[in-house]
């Protein structure tokens, strides 16, 4: 119990850390229309002890791209050969896997091939990209790896959405009217609605289009259908 509200705690500190450092910009987003997800990867002593009594005024997020099915090898590598306090974060969503009569939740990479790295500052010292790219699975820091720069508000307000969700970004409650269109009632495609490209109601799904770290990425995310009542229909109970 302890363990799990010491990782809600972490993911409260990231979005309030991601809303002061836009505050401070002069960008405020729109809360209501991006409500967000990370796992993240903690250096259990070094991590802890550079956040120790203080509580940062906001915090800048460097994207790295690595070997597409690694994100979590490249994570752990990575903690494990810095000896300094670094924040790795690999958001993920949760999909509902449907094969020969069986059922099982899965969790995947949202945005595969990159991982996000939390700092105080908005520059990486030369020993911190040293680290980062000599760690294996590592491909690149964005935009490059001779100008390593935080990424920009656009990155950051779809970085906040995931997060505001937790370790991972569930399943969302929809909704279809009687033209098939989908309403969405709460979860991850919450404020997405503009973004979804394709709805396959056999599996569950929605395909929704993000542009992220100079890239657009198709990312399948999971839904309920939430049932309409049948018109005219009374769900009250008759007093006996």
């Amino acid at each position: 119990m302890a363990k799990d509200i010491g990782r809600v705690s972490d993911y409260c500190s990231i979005v309030i850390n991601i809303l002061l450092k836009m505050l401070k910009d002069g960008n405020i987003p729109r809360l209501a229309v991006f409500p967000f997800f990370v796992l993240k990867f903690r250096h259990s002593k070094t991590s802890r002890s550079a956040h120790a009594g203080r509580i940062p005024v906001y915090m800048e997020y460097f994207a790295v791209q690595v070997w597409t099915g690694h994100e979590d090898d490249f994570s752990r590598n990575l903690l494990a050969v810095s000896h300094f306090g670094l924040d790795v974060y690999v958001p993920k969503r949760v999909l509902v896997i449907r094969k020969r009569g069986k059922i099982r939740r899965e969790e995947r990479p949202l945005f595969s091939g990159y991982i996000f790295i939390g700092a105080d500052t908005d520059r990486l010292d030369l020993e911190k990209r040293w680290t980062i790219k000599t760690t294996k699975y590592f491909i690149r820091i964005l935009p490059d790896n001779a100008d390593a720069r935080p990424i920009g508000q656009r990155d950051r307000h779809i970085l906040a959405h995931f997060m505001s969700f937790g370790k991972a970004a569930d399943t969302s409650k929809v909704l279809f009217d009687e033209n098939d269109r989908i309403s969405v009632l709460e979860g991850p495609l919450k404020g997405l609605e503009g973004m979804i490209v394709k709805v396959d109601r056999r599996k569950q799904r929605a395909k929704v289009r993000l542009d992220m770290c100079q890239d657009a990425f198709l990312v399948d995310l999971a839904f309920e259908v939430i049932e309409r009542p049948a018109k005219g229909s009374d769900n009250t109970d008759e007093p006996s």
